[in-house]
């Protein structure tokens, strides 16, 4: 493996968890948005940052994740 297939390897295997944990903890993560944009006194649209945008997020996270993973182990990164 070159080093570029071992970072692309490395990227992937940490953008996976990453992702699942965004798309298992997005009401926590709602939520916990939701409470600092009040404590702060900003005014933004409530679909910001939504449980439904952070399942979003976490999916393309874990889809790029795991391309990331399979170009690394058939050579596409050269």
């Amino acid at each position: 493996m070159t080093e570029d297939q071992i970072a692309t390897l490395v990227g992937g295997l940490f953008a996976v968890p990453f992702g699942v944990m965004f798309i298992v903890k997005r009401e926590a993560i709602s939520a916990a948005a939701r409470k600092q944009r009040e404590q702060q006194g900003i005014k933004l649209t409530e679909r910001t940052q939504s449980p439904a945008l952070m399942a979003f997020g976490g999916a393309v996270i874990v889809c790029a994740g795991v391309a990331m993973v399979i170009a690394s182990l058939t050579g596409a990164t050269r």
